[in-house]
């Protein structure tokens, strides 16, 4: 069957980020309850996507049949306006970083890479390109809560810029009103 492949990328409002909150060890708006939710219709649509990012952008790889592109792109539209930051799993998110923090004090090939980074970018704490030492990462994500979360996502997300670039059999016109 012909299909579609699409990348959307959005451009997060970076003079709204600084690295003093202790965000950059959290990474995900979305529950691991919702994402099993989320996986089910993407398989029920027989669409895939995978969502990456990096500091100051979000990318979105989407491959689906063209009857799917108008419900795979209400999902991401979902997902991203209104995600789910469920507190439950929040906090194991949080466990999860800290133990993998914990690890990699101790971890050569982590050491070596994060003080590599240092090095080769060093940037004032205030930066949101600041590679911060574990300790530091330790200590902002034990002060992160889910409220810090939830505004970090509403004064980011959607205030910056998107492009979306789809190849394939699609209607142009489905993906403009999207």
């Amino acid at each position: 069957l012909p299909t579609v492949v699409a990348r959307a990328e959005l451009l997060l409002a970076q003079h709204r980020l600084a690295r003093d909150d202790g965000l950059d060890e959290m990474h995900s708006p979305i529950g691991r309850r919702f994402l099993q939710q989320l996986e089910d219709a993407l398989a029920g649509l027989k669409a895939q996507w995978r969502a990456t990012g990096s500091v100051g952008e979000i990318q979105v790889s989407v491959v689906c049949q063209r009857e799917s592109v108008a419900k795979v792109m209400d999902l991401l539209q979902e997902v991203l306006r209104e995600p789910s930051f469920p507190v439950e799993e929040f906090e194991i998110i949080k466990r999860q970083n800290k133990d993998l923090l914990e690890k990699s004090k101790t971890e050569p090939g982590a050491l070596a890479s994060r003080l590599l980074q240092r090095k080769l970018d060093p940037q004032p704490e205030s930066n949101i390109r600041y590679i911060p030492t574990v300790e530091e990462s330790m200590s902002r994500l034990e002060k992160t809560s889910i409220e810090d979360i939830r505004n970090l996502y509403s004064s980011t997300v959607g205030v910056g810029e998107a492009e979306l670039v789809a190849v394939g059999d699609f209607d142009p016109a489905i993906l403009q009103e999207k």
